[in-house]
Formats: C-alpha cells, sequence, structure tokens
C-alpha cells in the first residue's frame, strides 16, 4: 500500500535531501569510495604499464594512494560526548612515474610478471571494496523498507 502524503514531491524532496546526503557523508562510505577512486587510477597505471610493456624508453606509473588516504583521515576525540569522530577530507590519486634504473637496455622499466601479479592484487582489492560498497548499501535498502 502507497503511502500517502500531503507534502508536494518538492516539500518531500527538500525535507529527504539532508538525511540523505548525511547517509552518503558518513565517514566509512566516504572512505570507501575514495579506495575505490584510488584502486580505479591503479588499474588504469596498471593496464598502462601491460600496454607499453614493448615501448622503448618507457617508465612505469603507479598509484600509491594508501598513504594519501590515511592522511585524509582525521580522527578528533569530543571530550565533552567522549566520542572519537572521523572526518574524511577530498584527495585526488595520484600517478606517479617510476623512474628506477631500467634492466633493459631499451630503457624500459615495465616487468610483464610483476604488472601481472599487481593486476591480480588489485582487482581482488577493487572486488572487496565493491562487495562493502554493495553491503552499504543493501544495508541502507533493508533500513529504508523496514520503516
Amino acid at each position: 500500500m502507497a503511502h500517502k502524503s500531503s507534502e508536494t514531491p518538492n516539500q518531500f524532496t527538500k525535507a529527504i535531501m539532508p538525511m540523505l546526503e548525511s547517509l552518503f557523508s558518513n565517514s566509512s562510505f566516504k572512505i570507501a569510495e575514495d579506495a575505490l577512486n584510488g584502486l580505479a587510477a591503479r588499474q588504469t597505471a596498471i593496464s598502462n604499464n601491460i600496454a607499453n610493456v614493448n615501448t622503448p624508453g618507457y617508465k612505469r606509473e603507479e598509484v600509491p594512494f594508501e598513504q594519501q588516504l590515511a592522511s585524509a583521515i582525521n580522527q578528533s576525540y569530543n571530550p565533552y560526548t567522549g566520542v572519537k569522530q572521523t572526518h574524511v577530507s577530498s584527495f585526488t590519486p595520484e600517478t606517479v612515474e617510476d623512474t628506477s634504473s631500467s634492466l633493459r637496455l631499451d630503457g624500459n622499466n615495465v616487468d610483464i610478471d610483476r604488472e601481472m601479479v599487481m593486476l591480480a592484487e588489485n582487482t581482488l582489492r577493487y572486488e572487496t571494496m565493491s562487495e562493502y560498497m554493495s553491503y552499504y548499501f543493501t544495508n541502507l535498502k533493508t533500513a529504508i523498507n523496514v520503516t
């Protein structure tokens, strides 16, 4: 049975938007979102490395976003409420060029075996974070349907 409300759609939107914004701005959701962005950027870098394995002079790319993400997470303790709060600052994962020396004469430093292992590892991490996000939305849907 549909719920009838005297509110207009615009009033409903105005009332519900702050609640939705708070649901999607909580720290665990933001951390998972930023981790997915970092993993996606890393996937692109690894794909570029694999695609350029035979390009003379190519230097591999990497996206070491974990330290950036850790730095973006600020935890504070509110002595009045006794609650630890977590705030997440925005960041953009940075792609850096690995300028370490090459074992190859053509100056390319891509090791295809290493890249394939990193690709598999990154894929597993991305799938894990995606499952977490799916679980988050499933719980959110359950909460909405119960009320």
